[in-house]
């Protein structure tokens, strides 16, 4: 059986959607025609009961349809950093779907209905780059919406200052126990891992990587059992990426790192998540606690 026609029959389910098959067949990559159905479920925006399905999504969309959307000033912000999205990567679909007018308001519209929402938040143009992935794979401005707010919830304990504090430092930890050559040059150049490998962990490589990069490093990402899980793997995800790249980043200078760690180009995700996992199981096998 195909990925496609596996992933298409736990979607397809008549009475329930079995969530941890969905889970094992999300971390081998879910076709893009039904990323956007699986991630819905594996964010528990959609329930596994089928009887629910119908009233869980008229909810949804009733809900979504009364929040403000206003926001003066927003749209311009939008569309900025939407363009500097387009112009980080991709390539045919995504491409002309980020080079919209239609999703420049469609990423405003969410953002706006967010923020407003919980006002207890300010806009961060990273927000942009973590909402394309669900506009990409999502037709639907509703169920966008709500995967990007569950999401964010998810994310929440990583932008407080104590949580991104602990972040780096666990992260940095890792590079140099990892990656201790490559760690040695970047200490060498005298990088400041607040300027990269902050954003990095904070925004799950959305801004760096090509769009068509991020929704399959994602598809691993949501099949994670919890929020923490999902984290901590990407922590490994990072460290795999600079090790696929090791090989060039040492032949840069200071300026030379810096532009490639904030435009990355495509990679073979399948190999760096492979290598994600081997770096995760050589670190849980150290002496060195983490």
């Amino acid at each position: 059986m195909s990925s496609e026609e596996e992933v298409s029959a736990i979607l397809s389910a008549e009475t329930h959607v079995e969530i941890d098959k969905l889970r094992v067949a999300a971390k081998h990559g879910i076709p893009p025609k039904l990323r956007g159905e699986a991630w819905k479920y594996l964010l528990s925006v959609s329930r596994p009961d089928k009887s629910e399905e119908m009233s869980t999504r008229r909810r949804d969309a009733e809900e979504y349809a009364k929040l403000d959307k206003a926001n003066v000033g927003l749209l311009r912000q939008v569309k900025a950093e939407a363009k500097r999205r387009t112009a980080r990567g991709g390539h045919g679909p995504s491409r002309a779907l980020l080079g919209s007018p239609q999703t420049a308001k469609r990423l405003e519209n969410i953002i706006a209905a967010f923020l407003n929402h919980n006002a207890h938040l300010e806009y961060d143009p990273g927000m942009v780059h973590l909402l394309c992935p669900f506009v990409y794979a999502l037709d639907d401005e509703a169920d966008a919406f709500h995967c990007f707010a569950r999401l964010m919830k998810h994310l929440e304990p990583h932008f407080n200052v104590a949580g991104a504090r602990h972040d780096l430092a666990h992260f940095v930890a890792l590079f140099r126990e990892l990656l201790p050559e490559l760690h040695e040059h970047f200490e060498a150049e005298e990088l400041e891992y607040n300027e990269w490998a902050l954003p990095w962990l904070q925004f799950l490589l959305s801004r760096e990587l090509p769009l068509e990069c991020v929704a399959r490093l994602w598809d691993s990402y949501l099949a994670a059992e919890n929020a923490e899980a999902l984290f901590r793997f990407h922590e490994f995800a990072c460290l795999a990426v600079l090790d696929r790249a090791a090989e060039e980043l040492m032949e840069c200078d200071h300026s030379e790192i810096k532009h490639f760690l904030r435009n990355l180009p495509q990679m073979d995700m399948e190999g760096v998540l492979a290598r994600a996992h081997h770096l995760r199981a050589t670190a849980e096998a150290s002496t060195t606690h983490f």
